[in-house]
């Protein structure tokens, strides 16, 4: 029960601050809703693909499929359907109760119910409910469905149905009503609502940042994600502006090469809006290559010290920073991220922001 209250507090509390921020600031955290419209509307502003419309069901269709085949998972029919019509139904009423208080219009100007996004409330919803129930045995199952809800999020904001903020307060919303409806179920089934194969433990996820008890204590990590930064000071040297904001996102790796250093790969796209006396949006391309130094920390957690080099639309580029990682759960990490960057005869600028990366 008192994870239960905890996971209440967590969502009210955040969507209470996401709220302020956005009655606060002209534009709704124009920053970062700033650098991704613009990144939509130079790179991509004819888009209109409506695959997200079908995408946001698919973790759910691919959980009922597997179970209906037999593959190995967490509940019972019953404890799986129940905890996950909660799931669904905390995030209708939260998704529901915000777009029609908050009022916030969409960037297309369609409708004032853009905050959150409904689409990724439900695709992170669904995905959520994947990862418990297969992704403690499979851990690639859960992945594929979080790469899946990412997908349909980004697609909203290609659509110019939703804002940055948007897609990333519906994400939250999905992951934490997942979370809650199967606490419920739990507390209904307790463990008559669990498999056989899960009351005995069998568990495959291998743990980030894991030191184990092998000949040299030491066991390599690998990491895939996707990461999100926004610009706090950015100074253009290629375009005289008032102020600008710039956003960057995309994929990442990482991979070890000793106890405390590793290689990473960062591939992404950036979008800066230009303010003078018309607004000009420009979006860019990059690719990075990099090294690190990693930290382990408190139980869970560890922190590190990057250098990256690389392109940003064909020019020069060199970033460094550090970050903390939190293991979520075996196969999850969640990243805060600060970093400076110089891009030649271009621009300086520091990013803070995070990532979300699975880890085998």
């Amino acid at each position: 029960m008192k994870h239960l209250v905890c996971l209440f507090s967590a969502l009210v509390l955040t969507l209470s601050m996401s709220a302020q921020t956005i009655n606060a600031v002209p534009d709704g955290g124009r920053l970062l809703d700033a650098g991704l419209f613009a990144f939509r509307q130079d790179a991509f502003p004819q888009y209109g693909f409506k695959a997200d419309e079908y995408l946001q069901y698919a973790p759910a269709a691919a959980m009922v499929t597997l179970k209906a085949f037999g593959v190995t998972n967490r509940s019972t029919w019953g404890n799986m359907i129940l905890s996950s019509a909660f799931s669904a139904g905390i995030s209708e009423i939260t998704a529901f109760s915000l777009k029609y208080a908050l009022g916030r219009e969409r960037p297309d100007k369609s409708e004032n119910t853009s905050f959150p996004s409904g689409h990724t409330v439900k695709a992170f919803t669904a995905a959520t409910v994947l990862q418990k129930e297969y992704g403690w045995k499979y851990p690639w199952i859960g992945f594929c469905g979080y790469a899946t809800a990412s997908a349909v999020g980004f697609s909203r904001i290609l659509n110019n149905k939703h804002w940055g903020t948007d897609v990333l307060a519906g994400a939250l919303v999905g992951i934490v009503s997942g979370e809650v409806g199967y606490l419920i179920g739990d507390l209904i089934f307790k463990e008559k609502g669990h498999t056989e194969d899960y009351r005995n433990n069998l568990r495959y996820g291998m743990n980030c940042f894991q030191l184990s008890e092998e000949a040299d204590g030491w066991h390599p990590y690998y990491e895939i994600g996707v990461y999100m930064a926004t610009a706090v000071s950015f100074r253009s040297r290629s375009i005289q502006c008032s102020s600008a904001a710039s956003t960057t996102n995309g994929i990442l790796a990482s991979i070890p090469f000793a106890r405390h250093f590793g290689a990473s790969l960062k591939v992404g796209a950036r979008g800066t809006q230009y303010l003078e006396s018309v607004i000009e949006n420009k979006s860019s391309y990059e690719a990075m290559a990099g090294v690190f130094g990693v930290l382990p920390l408190i139980r869970r957690s560890n922190a590190d010290i990057h250098l990256n080099f690389g392109i940003d639309g064909g020019k020069m580029l060199f970033e460094s920073g550090v970050s903390y990682g939190f293991r979520i759960t075996d196969n999850y990490t969640v990243k805060l991220t600060g970093d400076y960057r110089y891009c030649i005869n271009n621009y300086s600028a520091i990013m803070l922001g995070g990532g979300a990366t699975f880890c085998f």
